[in-house]
């Protein structure tokens, strides 16, 4: 497996997030199914299981008596959601980017060491997206213009949590830093990636019967989980050689000192 890691353009990008999807897709599928697979399809299924069956013509008595029925499975649905969110996807997300780095620097990942490295940027990486959400959410409520600029500034901010040793304030001026000049191929890769994610995830939507479309969708949200995380990597690295010149040699020596910075110190919040 060998890929072009240097400056690269919007079609370059998607060509070697694909690239490196379909030649790593063991252990990155390996990552995905230990926790994203099982808790979003479990979500699906319970949200199935709380849609009331009713007739077209139920009066609204009826609609609110199926609905005080199902309460705590309400209930219990949004603590899965909540756990899925804080917990299970910032540390899949950290896997996933961990085992793509290596296999775009030419090393072999595994699940169980790609799950031990994102434990020690677990809080880091939860703590930057909840600053990132503020700063997006920030610029959408004063104008649309704003939260767009932002969400692209802070584009690289997940491969920065995990792949060097920065997080809140720290990691989101890193992949300001990153991004300038890269506007632009940022705005096209995320709208194409958007696309190509909506169409697949939607073809569940298709199938007749309700269950087996929710058993499809998760698998299919887990595998566009992949190829966002891969997105992410390349261009990471797209950045890294466009403003440092780096080449394959120090990236992986650069990557290597991270990790062993990050082995002997405490992962940090904001």
């Amino acid at each position: 497996m060998s890929y072009e890691i240097k400056e690269l353009s919007v079609g370059g990008i998607l060509d070697q997030a694909i690239k490196v999807s379909k030649d790593g897709a063991r252990v990155l599928v390996m990552i995905v199914s230990c926790l994203v697979l099982p808790i979003q399809i479990g979500i699906g299924l319970t949200q199935l299981a709380m849609t009331p069956s009713l007739p077209v013509d139920a009066t609204p008595e009826e609609v609110i008596a199926a609905q005080a029925e199902i309460g705590p499975a309400a209930a219990i649905t949004m603590m899965v959601l909540g756990l899925s969110s804080f917990i299970v996807y910032p540390l899949t997300s950290g896997a996933l980017m961990f085992a793509i780095s290596d296999l775009y620097l030419g090393r072999q990942p595994t699940v169980g060491n790609s799950f031990g490295r994102a434990m020690s940027r677990w809080l880091a990486l939860i703590g930057t997206t909840i600053l990132y959400s503020l700063a997006v959410g920030a610029g959408f409520v004063l104008l649309i213009i704003p939260g767009i600029i932002a969400t692209l500034w802070f584009y690289l901010y997940q491969p920065v949590v995990v792949l060097e040793h920065k997080a809140g304030f720290a990691a989101l001026k890193r992949s300001r830093d990153l991004m300038k000049g890269n506007l632009g191929k940022a705005f096209a890769i995320a709208f194409l990636v958007f696309l190509i994610v909506v169409g697949v995830t939607a073809c569940s939507n298709f199938i007749p019967q309700r269950h087996t479309g929710v058993v499809v969708g998760g698998v299919l949200q887990g595998l566009a989980m992949i190829f966002y995380a891969a997105v992410g990597i390349v261009f990471y690295f797209s950045a890294l050689c466009q403003h440092e010149a780096y080449d394959l040699k120090r990236l992986a020596d650069a990557v290597s000192d991270i990790e062993a910075e990050s082995a002997n110190e405490p992962a940090l919040g904001l």
